[in-house]
């Protein structure tokens, strides 16, 4: 039975992303450092390991928590926790709408919380995963609860019955409309002793915050698939005008006669028509193993894009619009960005084909390539502009230095001039004292004379170089 008690014909799950970061660190290691210590040390959360088994051993050994190597940790909220706050398969819960009659919205919405994960990464990146499944086998009804529930701000939660237990519900019916999903989300997270409060969305303006949305919809065989997967591939509500003439073409593929594949900037979608199978046995696959990927491999691979989303806008809000920063600051974000490059950052992730297009197609979607050359860009136009400043700072020293120089110069210039003027004095007084008495008559004048124009030339040599200056 599913919450509602109502009994659904259909497999639903959808998983709901929320990142947020540890604000107050004094960088990446120490934030990273103090989200795992928290989760560590609170008795609510366990460490658990990865299932993807359809990606490359060196990429699963970065959330491998065995390897030391490790840059992910995964921790999942424990059962009895998830009892005392009142969330889990028993406890449903659904979208509160104010004009709706006593009792709330249709019953046959109502979603559970199966599970609530926390991704911690060495980029101090963090993400909070809660796991739902709806009462509903319409999957355009899906579609229309997660449309409004991705609105993480403004779209309110309550438990589906009055009487619900557990702490989340006792706030929500205190509070009289719900939760949102963010305080609901802030609640969930109260139990782990964070050195500061968990900053959700930090690139986004309040407001505007909207969470991915990863979901698994089976449908029956008379589905209009490429209608529905418009809806579920964009996250849109039902009562969004659609017509295939007038509107933008859904980005899909079909996998296989079963399955097929929708997405956007806003979320991922897969649809699985079981009926379509063209044997038993693939029928089976749909409904089984199938549904085990997609909740391991695939929630796993959708989880490695959105950490590199949201890692690039953190880059960017670090980096800044206009700001000076100094020759370590930059060094500081370049070493970030090739860090990061090197342990989250792949173009080949399989050999299976299904996963490596997938891949490739919503990392396409979420502009990731443009996303590294927004962040590489600034950073080096920050580093060329510092450069610059630094060889300009170098030339003015030079010429400094130079302009000391030709002071120096000049000052021994003009020592030599008035050392020459009193040497001419000193030669004339010495030729008139001296020559009469030894030399003829008429001599010394000319030893005078010539003694004098070589001083002379001297001198006004020695002050034409200081007019030259």
């Amino acid at each position: 039975m599913e919450p509602g008690s109502q009994e659904t014909t259909s497999y639903n799950v959808a998983f709901c992303y929320l990142p947020f970061v540890i604000e107050g660190a004094a960088g990446t290691d120490e934030a990273y450092a103090q989200a795992l210590e928290a989760l560590s040390a609170s008795a609510d959360w366990k460490q658990v390991q990865e299932k993807a088994s359809y990606l490359f051993r060196y990429i699963c050994e970065k959330y491998d928590p065995a390897f030391p190597d490790c840059q992910c940790h995964h921790y999942v909220l424990r059962g009895n926790a998830a009892v005392r706050l009142g969330i889990g398969k028993i406890a449903p819960w659904r979208r509160a709408l104010p004009d709706a009659p006593e009792g709330g919205a249709d019953p046959s919405c109502d979603f559970s919380i199966t599970e609530v994960s926390c991704y911690s990464f060495s980029t101090s990146v963090n993400i909070l995963v809660l796991k739902l499944r709806f009462a509903t086998d319409s999957p355009l009804e899906i579609s229309t609860q997660l449309s409004a529930l991705k609105n993480v701000r403004s779209c309110r939660m309550s438990p589906a019955n009055a009487s619900q237990k557990g702490e989340l519900a006792a706030d929500a019916l205190a509070e009289g409309a719900g939760l949102t999903m963010l305080e609901l989300a802030g609640r969930l997270l109260a139990s782990t002793g964070f050195a500061q409060k968990p900053r959700f969305f930090f690139y986004a303006n309040e407001g505007r915050e909207c969470m991915n949305v990863l979901m698994h919809v089976e449908a029956p065989a008379d589905t209009d698939v490429q209608t529905t997967l418009f809806y579920l591939g964009n996250c849109y509500s039902q009562t969004f005008d659609y017509e295939a003439e007038h509107s933008l073409p859904t980005k899909m593929y079909w996998a296989s006669p079963t399955t097929a594949w929708a997405y956007s900037a806003e979320a991922l979608a897969c649809l699985t028509v079981p009926d379509r199978a063209t044997s038993q046995k693939a029928r089976e696959f749909v409904t089984s193993g199938f549904r085990f990927n997609f909740l391991n491999s695939y929630q796993f691979l959708y989880l490695m894009l959105l950490h590199q989303k949201y890692e690039y806008y953190r880059l960017l809000m670090r980096i800044g619009a206009g700001e000076r920063r100094d020759r370590e600051q930059l060094e500081q974000f370049r070493r970030e960005l090739e860090v990061f490059r090197a342990n989250f950052v792949f173009s080949r992730v399989s050999e299976t084909q299904q996963y490596q297009y997938l891949y490739d197609v919503v990392s396409r979607e979420l502009k990731l390539s443009d996303m590294d050359r927004d962040v590489g860009k600034p950073i080096e136009a920050l580093r060329t502009l510092r450069q610059e400043e630094e060889r300009a700072l170098r030339q003015a020293e030079e010429d400094a230095e130079r302009e000391s120089d030709r002071r120096i110069s000049d000052a021994l210039n003009v020592f030599t001039l008035l050392a020459g003027i009193s040497a001419l004095f000193d030669g004339l007084e010495l030729v008139n004292d001296y020559i009469p008495l030894h030399m003829p008559a008429g001599i010394a004048d000319w030893v005078s004379i010539c003694l004098a124009a070589v001083l002379i030339g001297l001198m006004v040599r020695t002050a034409g170089q200081l007019r030259k200056r």
